[in-house]
């Protein structure tokens, strides 16, 4: 039996010794090997074979030139560390063997299709969700050459038996690792259950399987727009999927959380190897009667006030909306109704009403934003932040500003002091020792501007040589990323690794911190292009191999 039963994937170390199992392994050989390995086998294809009751499926590609171009990322210390990575993972799993990915897997395997499927959830027992795996042959004497090879090690022991005329095999290493596999037309059905193989077998000889899933063919032969996906996900039923994965942990659901995973009707994901980076995407159907008002669009020119060494910022639009929702949640939602009534308490210590004067006539683009400061800033860790909101309520927006200079005209350490930077009246915070701490103002008749750490007069100094906009590494994520957006957001992670390695007591680890210097920055944005269909891409920009 196996030693890790309850958690539905405990099988997969010693699944490692007869294939990678994750996508990284997969393409990281190819990414070091080369190789040429055929794509018949499409997820479809694997997916006639996965039982109907399947909630999730994944395909993982093992084409060679989809992975291609992961060999131009990183750093020559990235490559060397994933590469000493790899050689130790092929010592672990195949242990006081001559077995070889390079040599005995990889000429015959033809994609990898991962499904996922309900385990028992019954009141007495509650199992975890169940891994079927299902690997593409495109060479079945290279694969019947390695079963054969594999058999002969003495460290592996094998328990055949016969259903509906296939045989099933039982694998077993030292350890009491198991695995159960058959061989059904073209490819290889794995998994550490029994009866998942056994339904596995039902469904190739004629049981209704996830292929003929409503709206799943559908899902397959709708391209996601990516270059070369290298693994797509598939979860034709959504909300079965969560409710499922939630109720396998012995968790209940709330009734506002159920009510929301039953908005999204479907969503397929993926990730590419691309020019700029990795790109994941997930496009998701919705019902669109759940969609109350539909979105606009930002223009994003609020980013043109912020400084080129922004380290972080996110811009939107509809900050009293996501609050009034936030609101509207809580009254089914003891934890964030908690949540709600803190900041309510928090703000009214300013003598200032949350739901009118602060979130009420946020109606606008917004964009928040953390500084890389020259010096100072908060807690003098060389960091500020900055806000920027439009708004069409200015007078509601001017009766909250007057609360807040009042409160700190009757703060005894804060000096309140007026000036002008061109023709903005700007107002600071200002503390002994400390220097300005807030500062805030009219940058045109409807935004507002807030400052924290530093002053307005600070940031527009540097933000004369050039703004957020031509920061080169939001150029490269913004060029990759779909127009007409709800918004950015984006991380500098460069230049918040160089900023947190200059602070005292800082340690990185040596490890982390030779794959951290191989990215470059991180950009994610949302699109609604229609009432039934949301969509949310996600750059992870990487350096280019130093030739």
């Amino acid at each position: 039996m196996s030693n890790s039963n309850k958690s539905g994937c405990g099988f997969l170390p010693i699944l490692g010794t007869v294939i990678v199992l994750i996508g990284t392994g997969v393409g990281a050989y190819y990414y070091f090997q080369g190789g040429k390995p055929s794509q018949d086998n499409i997820a479809l294809q694997g997916a006639q074979v996965v039982p109907e009751s399947a909630f999730a499926s994944s395909f993982i590609s093992t084409n060679n030139q989809d992975w291609k171009q992961l060999t131009q990322y990183g750093t020559p210390q990235t490559q060397q560390a994933i590469k000493n990575g790899l050689e130790e993972w092929e010592k672990e799993t195949f242990p006081n063997t001559k077995i070889t990915f390079d040599q005995d897997i990889k000429p015959w395997i033809d994609g990898l299709t991962f499904a996922l499927l309900p385990g028992n959830l019954s009141s007495k027992k509650i199992d975890q969700n169940q891994i079927l795996l299902v690997i593409g042959i495109k060479d079945k004497i290279k694969a019947d050459q390695f079963s054969k090879k594999l058999e002969k090690e003495p460290e592996i022991t094998f328990e055949k038996r016969d259903y509906k005329g296939i045989s099933i095999v039982e694998t077993t290493n030292s350890k009491g690792d198991r695995f159960i596999w058959a061989l059904v037309g073209d490819q290889i059905v794995l998994s550490e259950k029994s009866e998942t193989v056994e339904q596995a077998i039902d469904t190739f000889k004629g049981e209704p399987s996830y292929a003929k899933k409503p709206g799943f063919k559908q899902m397959v032969s709708q391209r996601l727009k990516l270059e070369n996906p290298l693994i797509q996900v598939y979860l034709p039923d959504y909300s079965q999927m969560m409710e499922q994965t939630i109720k396998s942990q012995g968790r209940e659901i709330p009734a506002t959380t159920l009510k929301q995973l039953k908005a999204v009707e479907s969503m397929v994901m993926g990730i590419s190897a691309e020019k700029v980076g990795l790109h994941l995407q997930a496009i998701a159907k919705v019902k669109p009667e759940q969609i109350v008002k539909f979105p606009q669009s930002v223009s994003g020119e609020v980013l043109t006030e912020f400084p080129q060494n922004t380290l972080a910022f996110i811009n939107g639009k509809g900050i009293n909306e996501g609050w009034e929702n936030l609101v509207e949640q809580s009254q089914q939602e003891p934890e964030l109704k908690g949540f709600v009534t803190q900041v309510r308490q928090g703000f009214k210590t300013a003598n200032l009403e949350a739901d009118q004067d602060v979130f009420g006539w946020m109606d606008g683009e917004f964009a928040l934003g953390i500084l890389n400061l020259k010096k100072g800033g908060i807690a003098n860790l060389g960091i500020g932040a900055m806000m920027v909101i439009e708004t069409s309520d200015r007078p509601t927006a001017e009766t909250a500003i007057k609360k807040l200079d009042q409160m700190a005209k009757f703060t005894p350490f804060i000096k309140l002091n007026q000036s002008q930077v061109g023709a903005i009246n700007l107002t600071e915070w200002t503390i002994p020792q400390q220097g300005t701490v807030l500062s805030y103002g009219w940058i045109a008749n409807q935004s507002f501007m807030l400052t924290s750490g530093t002053s307005w007069a600070t940031v527009k100094t540097e933000q004369k040589n050039s703004s957020l906009p031509q920061n080169s590494k939001f150029k490269d994520i913004q060029n990759s990323l779909p127009d007409n957006n709800l918004g950015y957001g984006f991380l500098d992670i460069e230049q918040i690794i160089i900023s947190l390695d200059g602070l005292p007591g800082t340690i990185i680890d040596p490890e982390a911190k030779t794959i951290l210097e191989s990215i470059e920055g991180l950009g994610m944005t949302v699109t609604q292009p229609n009432k039934s269909t949301s969509q949310v891409d996600v750059i992870l920009s990487l350096k280019s191999v130093i030739k």
